[in-house]
């Protein structure tokens, strides 16, 4: 026996060994490689080669064994082994055979942790594969083993002696152990405290939800162009950088504008070889590190490449502190830390080929397709070609194939953008590509449709539109009355005229309506348009101080009401109660110049995020949505009977207002008391044959709740329209869309009117969470990152909405309005508004909403 001790395992072998029980019976650390001789091969001097290889470097002589519970190594003593011998017909076969030996599991206890074939090929070449545990081989130890049975090989075609070698990994273990005790250890340690504090993100790849965690993995090769790669070279030779330290820099930028992440955190491979013997012996010895990468200023793209390189100088100055320690390290502060990367990048600089040796050879690498992280992505040029081949091995339940070409595709063109312009800065870079571009832009957000509107459209003009071509049909209708479009018209005219026989209204202002949801509040919303004004819906059960702040806000004059309140309002108060202006005429005289830019309506927010804030609507962002219901879905073929179930201080109500007052269909009114009761609604809906519902997902999800009359309710109701929040698909949803109702999912802040996506749902193969579709006519969603910069098909960013939805802003907060209303920079004539809500497109187009 070569030394009858046993030894702890090193830290980079304690690493592998952690990895091999979490993944325990999977391949995970094998590492394979095959080695082809350009020549007639001698297979019997080949074996005396690797043979003389595996006497000369005593890592391969490393046999594990558990005492008292803990693994152990020990060195064996020397073996002549005959290896098997197998012929090839081609280069295929040999790649097939390896797979196969790289997929198999090695015994880790009390047996040798690696294995031989030799081969010989049908036109005589020949060579041999290999398959190392990684607890006892690295990247640099492949290396050795090319370099080394090739001169073995070729001294024993000489007849010459092969000298020994006098490296050990035995030093190692005993360097190492000096190094844990030594103030250099303290030095290294301080460093990476002071780095990781506080302590950083770690960037990923975008995932679907409910991801099975499995390490299968599957690899993608990728051959950089010639040209390209010396366009590389010679920009990174005229800034001084390595080629390693400009692709870190390009897949940074990438994985961070990916991720939304200033800050973060990134995973490399150290040789962890330091010295001239290290360097010369086989073994694990390689040490993952962390890359922290900071992109929280807009500097040059330069610029940040040095900044890399000076950053790796460090981090390679304090690498043989392990990332055992570090991360205990971190769990002292934070006990949640898991990993500090989810995402490796590792370049082999080292060479499995020696020009020196007059023998022609080279060497292919095989992946176990499986691994520990999301996405490992190797550069290498082993076979000193001068080309660079990158291999991403990625897991399969995570990412997908198409996945990792576009990620490739982006990757190319970040790099063609710093080529082309040198100067470039970092929050310039586009990552997604052209192609994607082309998509995002000419087919997701092709949704250009000509609706003739006229400059002067106001939107009273398409309801008496209808009542003049149906005057009899009922309008409106609540639990005791109704009135026909006829009807409603007479009284709009009427209530138009008594307010402007009140000295105190004028047109182009703001009027306030304090009001419960009635035949009479929606005849006063319509004589409010009528006279060329804006109305400002006020919820009389809100508390006294919100209203006073939502009239401070508007600064309304004149408030409408049905009946008197407690509270003192110092305002031009007008009661529209019918019997105050029932004799006043039905024809209204006065022809406005109307203009459709001008403000329908100012809808007050929730105000969870602060006060609340008056945003406003115009004619032509209401017109273009009733106008796309009418014309680009399946609700309006016919005269509905539409709910109007929302508050008046809801955005919702005046969709459901317009929409069945705009296509002659019949607005029906339901009292606040009988729409909070699941079973009062459900009768009422029934009652009144109700067709189309306008309703949250979490009332449609009360309504469906244990109810016994689902498909009573599913005879009358066919259309049921979603908005507000997220709609989540349950049971009894995908019984009602069985039962032949259709879910039209709409999204919209009140900002862009209440629908600016949707998409209609007609069978229960649903996700849970659906999407919320697509924009509708004359509306772009654009999924932007936090330099807003298009993000990447798939990928979570911020949602800005664009077109002829965007509202003016918000009322007299114009600080705000400049903060969340731009000029679209891709449509220049359109308004673009920052949504706050974070949402992905999928490849179909389809829009996921996050939160």
């Amino acid at each position: 026996m070569q030394d009858n001790k046993v030894y702890e395992l090193t830290n980079p072998q304690k690493s592998i060994w952690y990895t091999e029980q979490y993944y325990k019976g999977t391949p995970i650390n094998n590492i394979c490689g095959s080695l082809v001789i350009e020549q007639e091969i001698d297979l019997h001097i080949l074996s005396k080669a690797i043979n003389k290889f595996i006497e000369n470097n005593d890592s391969f002589k490393i046999r594990l064994k558990i005492i008292d519970g803990n693994v152990y190594q020990y060195f064996a003593d020397n073996t002549i082994y005959d290896f098997e011998t197998i012929n090839f017909n081609n280069f295929n076969e040999i790649e097939t055979y390896a797979q196969k030996i790289v997929s198999t599991p090695f015994e880790m206890i009390n047996s040798k942790l690696f294995d031989f074939k030799i081969f010989k090929i049908s036109n005589g070449f020949g060579g041999f594969i290999i398959n190392a545990h990684h607890i006892i081989s690295d990247a640099a130890t492949f290396s050795i083993i090319g370099t080394e049975i090739v001169s073995n090989y070729s001294l024993l075609l000489k007849k010459e002696n092969i000298p020994t070698k006098n490296y050990s990994y035995i030093n190692y273990i005993k360097s190492e152990k000096e190094y844990l005790v030594s103030k250099r250890l303290e030095k290294d340690k301080a460093y990476w405290n002071e780095l990781l504090s506080p302590i950083p993100e770690v960037a990923t790849l975008p995932q679907s939800e409910n991801i099975e965690m499995s390490p299968i993995a599957n690899r993608l090769e990728f051959l950089f162009d010639k040209n390209l790669l010396a366009k590389i070279n010679t920009f990174c030779k005229k800034i001084n950088i390595s080629m390693y330290n400009f692709l870190i820099a390009v897949y940074s930028i990438y994985f961070g504008r990916l991720n939304n992440m200033d800050i973060f955190t990134l995973g490399t491979p150290i040789l962890n070889r330091t010295t001239y013997a290290e360097k010369h012996t086989s073994g694990m010895f390689i040490n993952t590190s962390i890359l922290k990468i900071d992109m929280h200023e807009n500097i040059s793209f330069i610029k940040f490449a040095q900044n890399i390189t000076s950053d790796c100088m460090s981090m390679l100055r304090h690498q043989k502190y392990n990332y055992k320690y570090i991360i205990e390290d971190l769990r002292k502060k934070d006990s949640s830390v898991s990993n500090m990367y989810d995402i490796m990048l590792s370049y082999q600089i080292t060479k499995a080929t020696d020009s020196t040796i007059n023998i022609p050879y080279f060497t292919k690498w095989y992946s176990s397709n499986f691994v520990a992280n999301t996405l490992d992505i190797h550069f290498h040029d082993n076979n000193d070609t001068g080309n660079l081949l990158i291999e991403y091995d990625y897991q399969i339940t995570k990412i997908s194939n198409e996945e990792i070409n576009h990620l490739h595709k982006r990757i190319i063109n970040i790099i063609n953008q710093v080529l082309q312009n040198n100067t470039i800065f970092i929050n310039d870079i586009n990552i997604i590509t052209q192609d994607e571009y082309d998509i995002i832009m000419n087919k997701f957000n092709n949704t250009s449709c000509n609706f003739n509107l006229k400059d002067n459209s106001n939107i009273i003009n398409f309801i008496e539109l209808e009542a003049t071509k149906n005057p009899d049909l009922i309008a409106i209708e609540d639990n005791k009355t109704s009135i026909t479009y006829k009807e409603l018209i007479n009284r709009v005219n009427k209530l138009s005229n008594y307010l402007l026989s009140n000295k105190n209204i004028k047109p182009n202002t703001s009027i306030g309506i304090l009001t419960n949801k009635s035949i009479d509040s929606i005849v006063g919303i319509l004589s409010i348009l009528k006279i060329n004004c804006t109305f400002v819906p006020i919820d009389p059960n809100y508390p006294f101080d919100r209203i006073e702040y939502m009239i401070s806000n508007s600064k309304i004059n004149n408030i409408l009401v049905t009946k008197s309140y407690d509270f003192d309002i110092k305002l031009n108060i007008i009661d529209i109660s019918y019997k105050s202006y029932s004799t006043y005429s039905n024809i209204f005289s006065i022809n406005y110049n109307y203009n459709i830019n001008n403000n329908l309506y100012i809808v007050f927010t929730s105000g969870s995020t602060g006060k609340p804030k008056g945003a406003t609507i115009t004619h032509k962002n209401m017109l273009n949505l009733v106008l796309f219901e009418k014309n680009s879905t399946n609700i309006f073929t016919q005269k509905r009977r539409i709910l109007q179930f929302a508050t008046m201080s809801f955005d919702v109500s005046y969709q459901e207002i317009f929409s069945a007052l705009c296509t002659s269909s019949t607005l029906v009114l339901i009292d606040d008391n009988s729409k909070k009761d699941r079973v009062k609604l459900c009768d009422y809906i029934i009652d009144k044959k109700i067709d189309t519902l306008f309703i949250s997902p979490k009332y449609l999800l009360l309504l469906l709740e244990e109810n016994k009359k689902i498909k009573l309710l599913t005879n009358t109701l066919k259309h049921v329209i979603t908005a507000g929040e997220q709609l989540i698909i349950s049971d009894n949803i995908r019984e009602i869309i069985n039962l032949g109702v259709k879910i039209h999912n709409h999204y919209g802040p009140t900002e862009t009117h209440v629908c600016t996506t949707y998409t209609i749902n007609t069978t229960d193969n649903l996700p849970i969470k659906p999407p919320i579709g697509k924009p509708i006519n004359n509306s772009k969603i654009y999924i932007l990152d936090s330099h807003e910069k298009f993000s990447p098909i798939g990928v979570v960013g911020n949602l800005y909405i664009s077109g002829d939805c965007v509202g003016n802003g918000y009322i007299n907060r114009d600080d705000l309005t400049a903060e969340r209303f731009k000029q679209d920079p891709y449509y220049p004539s359109y308004k673009m508004y920052k949504s706050g809500d974070l949402a992905r497109y999928d490849k179909n187009g389809n829009i996921y909403y996050i939160g």
